[in-house]
């Protein structure tokens, strides 16, 4: 291609990429990328398509645990699954996707590491939220420091948020199969804590 086709090939792409990390085009990017490699997919994941079951429902988010577990697994046969990309489409999503993934690493990364990052993100939140309450602005949510902040979140932010991403990349890019592991693991530390503040909770008055 001449240079300034490939200058603009280059940045329209850098372009998608960068918009495909907001949130709001999150579930839209898995649920393509999720069709796309479904099996018996023709490779097009044209129009609206459905978003996997574990992103929308709780319940069967905290069912899939066990799936996601799995596919943290390597074999020998995933390592030598063919990664030819089927179309144009799913180079695009599949650069997406990691780079979704790169976006959100801490959350694969050890947990000290981890908890810096979160700890780090809710006090720019509540900075937020600071100068938003001073201007008289309403409160963006998870930035009023009055109420809860993300660290009291997690185990929803990954039940719809991470668990989703990171397993469907995996299972198609097996060889980032570490990266599931990590946040499996950084995804029961949440849920021993959330477990020790239900126990330690006073039970509201029944009947």
């Amino acid at each position: 291609l001449p240079l300034q086709a490939t200058y603009d090939r280059l940045r329209k792409l850098m372009i998608e990429l960068v918009l495909g990390t907001d949130m709001k085009q999150h579930f839209s990017i898995i649920g393509q990328f999720t069709a796309l490699h479904r099996p018996g997919g023709d490779g097009q994941a044209a129009g609206k398509t459905a978003i996997p079951s574990h992103v929308r429902a709780p319940q069967q988010a905290r069912s899939s645990n066990s799936s996601a577990a799995s596919f943290a697994q390597d074999s020998s046969q995933d390592i030598n699954a063919s990664l030819q990309p089927v179309s144009d489409q799913d180079k695009l999503l599949s650069l997406q996707m990691a780079l979704k993934c790169s976006d959100l690493g801490h959350l694969a990364a050890p947990l000290p590491v981890h908890l810096a990052w979160v700890s780090r993100l809710e006090a720019e939140f509540f900075a937020q939220g600071d100068a938003e309450r001073a201007q008289g602005l309403t409160i963006s949510p998870l930035c009023d420091r009055t109420k809860q902040g993300i660290t009291k979140s997690q185990v929803g932010f990954f039940d719809f948020v991470a668990l989703p991403l990171f397993t469907n990349f995996t299972a198609r890019f097996t060889a980032a199969k570490p990266l599931l592991r990590g946040v499996m693991a950084n995804y029961l530390h949440w849920q021993a804590q959330a477990a020790a503040v239900a126990v330690a909770e006073p039970q509201a008055p029944t009947g």
